[in-house]
């Protein structure tokens, strides 16, 4: 995971706020679920080197450590933020 996540994801929620509907962190889950490099954005260069080359098992653990980090600070309803 980057070291920077946290800010940057904070960021990038207050300058979309106006597109952001419910719950944050389900919709920042399905932005990285749908952009072809959305899970690109939250982990380091090595972690992207594993994603993309890494066995299905790697891939399924860095997606579910970055869903989990979003769910563990944006789980809250967009109004709240």
């Amino acid at each position: 995971m980057k070291t920077n996540a946290l800010q940057l994801t904070e960021a990038y929620v207050a300058d979309n706020k106006q597109y952001i509907n419910g719950n944050v962190s389900e919709h920042l889950i399905m932005d990285a679920q749908s952009a072809e490099f959305g899970y690109h954005w939250y982990i380091t260069d090595e972690e992207i080197e594993e994603l993309e080359r890494g066995s299905s098992e790697r891939k399924v653990e860095i997606k579910l450590e970055v869903e989990n980090f979003i769910k563990n600070n944006f789980d809250f309803d967009i109004s709240d933020f």
